[in-house]
């Protein structure tokens, strides 16, 4: 699985997991699977064309989770990313929100997470924004 923390205008881009779905209501940074013979910026540049219909900069690996839920094992490479062109639309009506670091708090995240809302907390969108040149 790959997902991008996405930077705009000073905010970072998260989205609501669909109902019926693994760890439903919670809140994640935009991704999906990675295809057989995709790299991973190619594969995080189509999730994010596919969800949010933007056209991605897909920057560096920023943090990378391995977590054993009770029901599946997840890895998950986040990458740093920024907008190309396009303007966000849930194009899979899930919901989502730009939002400002400090914030992060507020909404409630999959305990896989906690590393890198930790990592994300001691970062400023500066520091973030200036690895994406």
């Amino acid at each position: 699985m790959v997902a991008g923390i996405v930077i705009h205008g000073g905010k970072i881009l998260i989205s609501q997991r669909p109902a019926g779905k693994h760890l439903e209501g919670m809140w994640e940074f935009p991704g999906g699977k990675v295809q057989v013979g995709e790299s991973h910026e190619i594969a995080l540049r189509r999730e994010l064309s596919e969800e949010l219909g933007i056209n991605a900069i897909i920057g560096p690996e920023f943090h990378f989770v391995d977590h054993k839920y009770p029901e599946k094992w997840v890895k998950i490479w986040f990458y740093l990313c920024g907008v190309e062109s396009g303007e966000p639309s849930s194009l899979e009506r899930n919901p989502f929100k730009w939002i400002d670091l400090e914030e992060l708090s507020q909404f409630k995240f999959p305990p896989a997470d906690a590393c890198l809302l930790e990592d994300l907390r001691n970062s400023s969108i500066s520091e973030l924004q200036a690895s994406l040149k």
